[in-house]
């Protein structure tokens, strides 16, 4: 991050998430010129709530979250501005890579188009995103309600709400293009109870409820928005989660799959 060519159309900022480790004043040491911003919150967030503060404590135009195991690949930054401008997009999907051993493997490639309703799960995953704050601030202004009814998707997906919410306005592109990869890929340490053979199953349940919550509210309270492209996700949604749950019954009984 520091490596960016600092001007008046960039900023930095690092948001600590209520560490404990000495992370901040370490953090404040490199604020040596007023070229970045340096915050910490009062309480951890989570990864969800953290990358909400990003949108919220960010001033300019567009906003990208970056972790703390993303590298910036620094000299892609001029040609998404470029595009930016001329685009004026509400998100733009972007490439996402892991690094192994100095190689990047792609862990989601896009072929640039337009997002239609049918690409949400597509669209889930929120690393080198690049965002347009005003397309989102009626979310992110009011997170704490969003907190209180959506908690699976506020705490793993909160992007997914964005999505939701911007794929109606018909300005959502997927970009054959990245800005950031995760620069410390190791395996996962998550290990699933034993006595679930399909540990993914029950987490993505409460997080499709959520969607179609999620859905049914914009419907009834936002005007604004298409109706018809909302029903269009829902019924994909409702699709998808169909097969998906097929697919799980199959894996665990064969017996009860095919009754």
């Amino acid at each position: 991050a520091l490596k960016i060519d600092f001007s008046n159309e960039f900023e930095v900022i690092f948001i600590d998430n209520d560490s404990t480790d000495g992370t901040y004043d370490e953090l404040q040491k490199l604020n040596t010129n007023n070229l970045i911003s340096i915050y910490k919150n009062d309480s951890n967030v989570g990864f969800g709530g953290n990358f909400i503060e990003v949108l919220k404590r960010s001033k300019g135009k567009y906003a990208i979250w970056v972790s703390d195991e993303d590298a910036i690949e620094v000299s892609r930054i001029k040609k998404l501005v470029e595009y930016l401008k001329k685009e004026n997009p509400d998100v733009l999907v972007l490439n996402h890579f892991k690094k192994i051993e100095n190689q990047l493997y792609p862990i989601r490639l896009n072929k640039s188009n337009l997002i239609q309703e049918n690409n949400l799960w597509a669209a889930c995953h929120l690393p080198g995103n690049i965002w347009k704050r005003k397309s989102v601030e009626i979310l992110y202004n009011s997170w704490e309600y969003y907190i209180e009814n959506y908690p699976q998707l506020t705490r793993y997906y909160p992007n997914l709400l964005l999505m939701v919410f911007l794929i109606p306005k018909k300005k959502s592109f997927f970009h054959n293009n990245y800005l950031t990869y995760q620069k410390d890929f190791m395996k996962s340490s998550h290990i699933a109870p034993s006595h679930y053979s399909y540990p993914n199953l029950i987490p993505r349940w409460l997080q499709h409820n959520e969607i179609l919550k999620f859905i049914s509210y914009l419907i009834d309270e936002k005007s604004d928005l298409n109706k018809t492209s909302l029903l269009k996700i829902k019924n994909n949604l409702n699709k998808n989660i169909y097969i998906m749950i097929s697919n799980a019954i199959y894996e665990e009984n064969k017996e009860i799959y095919y009754h």
